[in-house]
């Protein structure tokens, strides 16, 4: 299926030129109102924005910065598309994308975003601990992003076995990345029928 979004896509735009974008959406302008979010558009307006999905989600916010028409259904997409490439999420259009889709959050939508974002899942110590240190630095990334990361701080401390006064030395240092704006992903509402349990 990713081959042939990439097969498509080639047919449709050069990846570094928004304009072809742009034209492209604005002759195909249309968005209907079937019931399933891909039967909304046309056949090719969907291959771009699924392989703008796929890449590092810079230019799917600048797609949407110009056509933010379209923010509902790439919000509703992202919470079917499992099947993404190697390309992580750049933290920065990321966060973006969250604060210019607030209206249209969905948990699955969040769940399959935050999976996107660069892992600290195989770094050692030291690397983690750089790269947390560099991320409770900023304070323009969305909420979601640095309560995600915290969260992955945690459960990587406890797969390397780190001390627990050592552990409580990065926490602090990493307690600017908490926010009390975050999804409860256990609650009642949870997207539980697009929930795949090996994609946890």
């Amino acid at each position: 299926m990713e081959a042939l979004y990439r097969e498509k896509a080639r047919l449709v735009f050069d990846a570094s030129d928004i304009a072809q974008f742009e034209k492209l959406l604005t002759e195909e302008k249309q968005i209907g109102s079937a019931k399933a979010h891909w039967g909304k558009v046309s056949p090719r307006v969907m291959t771009v924005f699924q392989v703008l999905m796929d890449r590092d989600l810079k230019e799917l916010v600048a797609v949407l910065e110009l056509f933010p028409e379209y923010k509902p259904l790439v919000c509703e997409h992202f919470r079917y598309a499992y099947s993404y490439n190697e390309q992580a999420a750049s933290l920065d259009a990321a966060s973006r994308l969250l604060f210019i889709t607030e209206e249209h959050h969905a948990k699955q939508f969040i769940r399959n975003l935050l999976r996107k974002l660069p892992r600290i899942s195989d770094m050692d110590l030291a690397k983690m601990t750089d790269y947390i240190g560099k991320l409770a630095e900023r304070t323009d990334l969305h909420p979601y992003i640095g309560n995600f990361y915290y969260r992955e701080m945690e459960n990587r401390l406890d797969e390397l076995g780190v001390h627990k006064l050592q552990a409580a030395v990065l926490k602090k240092k990493a307690a600017f990345l908490q926010s009390d704006q975050d999804y409860d992903f256990t609650a009642e509402d949870r997207d539980f029928y697009l929930d795949i349990p090996y994609m946890h």
